[in-house]
C-alpha cells in the first residue's frame, strides 16, 4: 500500500472554479488620504457579489508609512491580511485563498512564511494563526495590471463600484479585523531587517 498523509496541505493548488478557493486582488498607498484597497468577486447562490475593502490609514499609520518605520510591503500586507481574514471569517467552507499583489516582499512572505522584515513575518503570522485550516498562495501582478485594488486605495472608489455594478455585482463593504490597530502599533516598532 502507498503511505498518505491525510493532513498535509495539498501538493497542487486547486483551481480558481473549485469549491472552495477564492481570490484577492489588494494593493496600498501612502499619500495623504490614501488606504489601502482589496476586492473579490463571488457567487452566492445565483448571486454575482463583489467583496471590498477601502479604509483610509489613520493619519499616525500613513506618516510611519511614509517615513519608513512601518515599511511599504510591511503596508501593503496590512492590506492583504486585513482583506483575506475578513473573507475568511465570512466565508464558509475557505479552504484556498489566491492573493494577487504587486508587492514581490508580500508574495515571497506568503509564499515561503519567511521574509528578512519582522514586520512582515509578524503580519503573515498573524493571518495563518487566525486561519490555521486555509491555505494562502500569493502571484505578483504588475501594478499596471493592479488597476482595480489601486483605485480603491487612492481615489477612484465610484469608478470600481460603478463598473462591479455594471457587471451585475451586488457591492458588499468589509471591515477590517478590530484586532487590527494594535497589529499594526505591535510591528511599527520592530525592526525593518535586512
Amino acid at each position: 500500500s502507498v503511505p498518505t498523509t491525510p493532513l498535509a496541505p495539498r501538493v497542487h493548488f486547486p483551481a480558481l472554479s473549485e469549491p472552495g478557493v477564492s481570490f484577492q486582488f489588494s494593493d496600498a498607498a501612502r499619500e495623504r488620504g490614501t488606504g489601502y484597497g482589496a476586492f473579490t468577486f463571488l457567487r452566492v447562490g445565483t448571486e454575482l457579489q463583489f467583496w471590498y475593502m477601502r479604509p483610509r490609514w489613520e493619519e499616525s499609520v500613513r506618516r510611519q508609512l511614509h517615513s519608513n518605520q512601518i515599511s511599504m510591503p510591511a503596508g501593503e500586507a496590512i492590506g492583504v491580511i486585513a482583506f483575506a481574514d475578513a473573507v475568511a471569517r465570512r466565508l464558509r467552507g475557505l479552504t484556498h485563498v489566491v492573493i494577487f499583489t504587486d508587492s514581490s516582499p508580500v508574495v515571497a512572505a506568503i509564499n515561503s512564511n519567511n521574509s528578512g522584515s519582522l514586520q512582515l513575518n509578524a503580519l503573515i503570522r498573524w493571518l495563518f494563526d487566525e486561519h490555521p485550516f486555509v491555505q494562502f498562495v500569493a502571484l505578483h501582478q504588475p501594478g499596471k495590471r493592479n488597476g482595480a485594488s489601486d483605485d480603491l486605495s487612492r481615489h477612484d472608489t465610484p469608478r470600481v463600484l460603478q463598473a462591479a455594478r455594471d457587471a451585475g455585482a451586488r457591492l458588499v463593504e468589509l471591515s477590517a479585523h478590530a484586532a487590527l490597530p494594535a497589529l499594526i502599533d505591535a510591528i511599527a516598532v520592530l525592526p525593518q531587517g535586512r
